[in-house]
């Protein structure tokens, strides 16, 4: 387990560097094997470099020139969350053909905004913009930051389509969203009266977020869908606090000091999609691939002491001037809060690269345009996967140990031809009237077949050491070998003498669990024709069987 600190401590010092994607628990799209403990780090933010300027003309209350004025603001902001999912595969359930459960808990959430521009620019004067800002409670004038603990996730997802020929896998998944962190409407309210205390954890919305997910092999290219739809649990969120005393550049107390505030938000629901494509080019050992996510919000609807902010923006002399769209931009800003039906689209250049069975990185660059503005992003996500030892294969019994187990089948289905599966091939077995020189010959060809084959990245004799020289023929050694030298596969095979010639058994090990994915063999009268016939057995071994599809 202690191999695994240095890759959390790298991954979080990359994801708190910057990220695009919304903060939540990450997307998958097959349950976890059968009795397998994973864990995923995953990162998330949106708004870096981001804009979000309205301009709307309103009648101003106060204001030294009677009649409407435009008004203009301009807003950036930056949110990022850091979180932990954990999960057990269950496996088969009821008619389901696997099922597993999973946690996930933020690590660390950051949200924080600048308000750059507000000021009236009907009148070509410097005290207008004065006045624009003069109407704001210090804390919207500064830029601000929260930070927080995040809303935790239950998740339970199911296989309901697997086809191993064809590629094709449809899960679904039920995440329960559960309100445990600070709400960030509250937050937003309270800084826009000049309170910034952070509410107290636990005032969160909760939600329910039933999902499908598609994934297909497309001519060699991974192609995945997921959709999903967040449903709040509660029809609104009610509170009231009272802000403290403020006095406003005139030397009168604004209107809302000492004054309570009762505050109901009722939140809309939220459609979540993403369609993406995962190439079968491998440049540098980088898969590169596009997604388009779109999310759309429905408009949510707050009342203040009852009644609606935003038809009411004006107020006597002294109280904050908030015009409708200056409230709708502030409200998303800062709290993610939709005053206006809402619509992004997302477009993102990733790229993908493994690191053994057990290690996936994956970043890029995210472009996002929406209802209220754009913004340019940059997401990476870190994943590394563990799963406890079985007791016949600790070193001392009782004492806890994990290995690495293979990303793929956790994370997104089993790896597509585009990604080349780090294999690796043994010494073989050889019995009696079998020379070392034979055996030696025999693994050399098996070696260059296997390089032949475009799915498979075959580890080299030099850098497997003593290993490439170790005798091994059946799959308790190579999910041994495979595992020290970082593999995903490990090719075994015997040599026997059969009457005047030779047979060849070959076995393929999954070294996820250790079990022999596919086995073959054959004879030849000489080693001369046995070299013909290694091709031809090896395309049989690796290609995948056509079973009938599980429902």
């Amino acid at each position: 387990m202690a191999a695994m600190f240095p890759r959390v401590i790298f991954a979080i010092a990359l994801l708190a560097a910057g990220s695009a994607a919304y903060g939540s628990a990450p997307v998958r799209y097959v349950p976890a094997p059968p009795g397998k403990i994973y864990y995923m780090l995953n990162g998330g933010g949106a708004g870096i470099g981001g804009t979000y300027k309205t301009s709307e003309s309103v009648e101003i209350a106060g204001h030294p020139v009677a009649g409407k004025h435009t008004v203009t603001s301009e807003w950036t902001n930056v949110t990022s969350e850091i979180g932990i999912a954990v999960g057990y595969g269950l496996g088969r359930a009821w008619f389901l053909p696997s099922v597993d459960v999973s946690a996930y808990v933020p690590l660390l959430c950051v949200r924080s905004f600048q308000l750059n521009r507000y000021r009236v620019t009907s009148d070509p004067a410097n005290v207008q913009a004065e006045f624009a800002m003069a109407t704001l409670h210090p804390s919207l004038t500064t830029a601000a930051a929260g930070t927080g603990i995040g809303d935790s996730t239950l998740s339970a997802m199911a296989l309901l389509y697997g086809d191993n020929a064809s590629g094709t896998w449809i899960s679904s998944t039920v995440r329960l969203t559960l309100g445990t962190g600070g709400s960030a409407y509250r937050q937003f309210v309270r800084i826009l009266h000049g309170d910034v205390a952070k509410p107290a954890p636990g005032e969160g919305v909760s939600r329910v977020v039933p999902a499908v997910a598609i994934l297909k092999m497309l001519g060699g290219q991974r192609v995945y869908l997921d959709a999903e739809y967040a449903l709040p649990m509660a029809s609104k969120e009610s509170f009231s606090f009272t802000p403290g005393f403020l006095v406003a550049p005139n030397n009168l107390p604004f209107d809302d000091s000492n004054k309570v505030m009762d505050e109901v938000f009722k939140p809309g629901g939220v459609v979540f999609g993403t369609l993406g494509v995962e190439t079968s080019m491998n440049l540098f050992g980088v898969v590169p691939g596009v997604e388009m996510n779109v999310r759309s919000w429905q408009a949510a609807t707050w009342t203040e002491n009852g009644t609606d902010p935003l038809k009411t923006p004006s107020s006597t002399s002294g109280y904050p001037t908030h015009t409708p769209a200056f409230l709708t931009d502030a409200a998303w800003v800062m709290g993610s809060l939709p005053l206006k039906a809402n619509t992004e689209i997302e477009v993102a250049l990733v790229g993908t690269a493994r690191f053994g069975g057990g290690n996936v990185l994956k970043a890029g660059l995210s472009y996002i345009s929406g209802s209220y503005g754009n913004s340019l992003g940059f997401r990476v996500t870190f994943v590394s996967l563990f799963t406890e030892k079985a007791l016949s294969e600790r070193g001392v019994p009782g004492k806890p140990e994990a290995r690495e187990i293979e990303v793929a089948p956790v994370l997104d289905a089993p790896l597509a031809p585009s990604v080349l599966v780090k294999t690796g091939v043994s010494f073989p077995m050889f019995g009696a009237g079998i020379s070392q020189e034979e055996a030696g010959w025999v693994a050399g060809q098996l070696r260059a077949g296997m390089g032949r084959l475009r799915q498979y990245d075959v580890m080299k004799e030099k850098d497997m050491e003593q290993l490439a020289f170790e005798p091994c023929g059946d799959a308790d050694c190579g999910t041994r070998y495979a595992r020290a030298l970082k593999l995903q596969a490990y090719v075994v095979s015997r040599l026997e003498k059969a009457g005047s010639g030779f047979a060849l058994g070959v076995a393929m090990i999954n070294v996820a669990d250790g079990t022999v994915a596919a086995s073959d063999s054959v004879s030849a009268a000489s080693l001369e024709e046995l070299r013909g016939q290694i091709p031809v057995m090896l395309g049989r071994l690796t290609k995948p069987p056509a079973p009938a599809a599980v429902r």
